[in-house]
């Protein structure tokens, strides 16, 4: 088996006039009605064009025995920069398709038609937000625009000093100069100093528990984190590695980007894809605990 580590993303879907005012406010937006034209359309005609390729919603539905849940499967599909296959005792070869055959890359999402929000997997070959934010105005109204507005969590600080494991803590400078004059906190400025015999340009600073199951970052951990937020403007990337409780999965969060977010571990065999309904039954596990979150950070 083969462990993939797998992010998710949630977004508010809404709306707006085309060519609307900066002032004028998006209103949510119900993707039934995306839904609601597409059932009627089969695969070639639910096809658009994306970029050189080539996108479309290869299957949708209603989660019965939820009361509000939709899910979605999205393919990128193309036909040139194809992969090789290989056997142990021979050179490798291009995979030939058929005329009408394409490489497909595909992604899951869920969509809540009670709150409006999207949950959308990632995967860097696959579509991304913005290229399915492109997909469902293919279908809208052209007098509106869809978008897919980012969910903010507001207590990314909290979380990493709130979670119970912290296995890996790094911070990145692209002007290790500037920082070392303008730093504030003693924790950080210790660190800064060692780069200065080096001459070094930009820097980073890694702290990890290295391969020690269970283990966790110690000492003046928090206040390091709180120096973190106190020098923003001088650090270009800070990422941390943690576990919210002992039995979690471990999670990767970027403490400048706080876009509401999950990640899942998946046990694939080899020679096998990553199923769509075990994405979407983790995916299910996942958003019904962090509902109520995402409604509270949306202020309704």
């Amino acid at each position: 088996m083969i462990t993939k580590y797998v992010n998710f993303d949630y977004f508010l879907v809404t709306c707006r006039p085309q060519g609307a005012a900066a002032n004028i406010r998006s209103k949510p937006f119900d993707l039934r009605a995306i839904f609601s034209i597409l059932e009627s359309k089969d695969l070639p005609n639910r096809t658009v064009g994306y970029k050189q390729e080539q996108a479309r919603m290869e299957q949708f539905s209603f989660m019965g025995h939820t009361q509000n849940l939709w899910d979605m499967y999205f393919s990128r599909l193309r036909d040139f920069n194809l992969p090789r296959k290989a056997k142990v005792n021979t050179v490798s070869e291009p995979v030939d398709l058929d005329d009408d055959e394409y490489i497909g890359e595909n992604v899951s999402a869920i969509y809540d038609q009670s709150t409006n929000i999207i949950m959308i997997q990632r995967n860097r070959y696959s579509l991304g937000p913005a290229a399915i934010e492109e997909y469902f105005n293919a279908f809208a109204n052209p007098n509106d625009v869809i978008k897919l507005e980012p969910i903010f969590v507001t207590d990314m600080q909290k979380r990493i000093k709130s979670a119970s494991t912290v296995r890996k803590l790094r911070i990145k400078f692209a002007d290790v100069k500037k920082a070392s004059k303008n730093v504030e906190g003693q924790s950080l400025k210790k660190w800064i100093k060692m780069f200065d015999e080096y001459e070094t340009i930009s820097g980073e600073i890694v702290l990890t528990v290295g391969r020690k199951r269970k283990a966790t970052l110690g000492g003046n951990l928090n206040g390091l984190v709180d120096e973190i937020y106190e020098n923003q403007d001088l650090i270009t990337r800070a990422e941390a590695s943690i576990k919210k409780t002992d039995l979690a999965d471990n999670e990767v969060i970027d403490l400048f980007n706080d876009n509401a977010h999950d990640i899942a571990s998946f046990q694939v065999p080899p020679r096998t894809i990553l199923n769509h309904e075990a994405v979407i039954l983790q995916m299910e596990r996942l958003y019904e605990q962090r509902r109520t979150q995402l409604i509270r950070l949306l202020g309704r």
